[in-house]
């Protein structure tokens, strides 16, 4: 089963009238993950899916925010996402993993 950064998030509330929601995940920045996680380097073609992606390059689909992570990008419909780009995937998802739970 895939590991997912939400696992260890409280559910939270501002107030008693807003109902729970889940905290903000960490978020890290790819560049500095990039000093510490091997990865590859994979041209992006416009229209790719990254849980297709993660799915190639990670074994599972739901790894999408992996990459999104290593790329500095908000979510898979990130603007900076765009035809041509080069992304970072990690060579292997447990090495990034291990390095969260870690962190």
């Amino acid at each position: 089963m895939a590991f997912s950064r939400y696992t260890n998030l409280s559910a939270v509330r501002y107030n008693a009238e807003e109902p729970y929601s889940l905290e903000t995940p960490i978020f890290y920045n790819g560049n500095d993950l990039a000093k510490v996680i091997h990865f590859i380097l994979i041209e992006y073609v416009d229209g790719t899916r990254l849980d297709v992606l993660a799915n190639e390059y990670l074994g599972d689909g739901r790894y999408w925010w992996a990459i999104c992570m290593m790329n500095n990008l908000n979510s898979p419909y990130d603007p900076s996402l765009s035809f041509g780009r080069t992304l970072r995937v990690p060579q292997d998802i447990s090495d990034l993993v291990k390095y969260l739970k870690k962190v």
